[in-house]
């Protein structure tokens, strides 16, 4: 479920069922699908990358805190380690990924 969602939703309109911010959300979406890097490059940098932290906060914040009680420690220790693999070999080469997939491989 998108919480974050329903929260915007509830102090937009002061309603959790509503379906107008969706669907101007979704209208945003088309219109920067269809207008491409053109109307893109109009919205402020800082903009966008907030965009990206609010989106992905909760994902993280699910999937790595959270995920504490759901999986078992040397698990939650396996995703922490590949993380932060891929975070530290992303400084110094552009496969951080792939070394972080290849470690969760060894650690599995």
């Amino acid at each position: 479920t998108q919480i974050k969602f329903t929260l915007l939703n509830f102090h937009i309109l002061n309603n959790k069922t509503d379906k107008k911010p969706g669907l101007f959300a979704g209208l945003f979406a088309l219109v920067m699908l269809l207008g491409g890097f053109l109307l893109i490059n109009y919205l402020p940098r800082l903009t966008l990358g907030m965009l990206l932290v609010y989106a992905g906060l909760p994902l993280v914040e699910d999937n790595l805190i959270f995920s504490y009680k759901r999986v078992t420690k040397k698990e939650f220790v396996t995703i922490w380690i590949i993380v932060l693999v891929n975070a530290i070999a992303g400084v110094w080469t552009s496969y951080a990924f792939l070394i972080a997939v290849l470690t969760g491989l060894v650690l599995a």
